[in-house]
């Protein structure tokens, strides 16, 4: 059901799985759930493959608050940069 789906991330536990897609790329991502006593410490590491079919480490997923809310998903991917022109 998921296949056709952008930019969206399932829970299931300890684990997640997900898309991510902009312009510059697309990405189905999975996520493994970190444990830490800092309470504002990101909750899951993410991962995709490379080009080659490599599992890396491409970022985080936290949550915060933002907009007034205090369950804000936020995500940060490790990459580079895009630039807009």
């Amino acid at each position: 059901m998921t296949d056709n789906l952008t930019n969206y991330i399932q829970f299931a536990g300890d684990k997640l799985t997900g898309n991510i897609a902009t312009l510059a790329f697309d990405v189905d991502v999975t996520g493994e759930a970190l444990h830490s006593e800092n309470e504002k410490a990101p909750k899951f590491r993410l991962f995709a493959k490379s080009p080659a079919g490599r599992r890396i480490d491409i970022g985080v997923r936290g949550v915060g608050s933002g907009w007034g809310r205090n369950d804000t998903l936020r995500v940060c991917l490790d990459g580079p940069e895009i630039f807009a022109g």
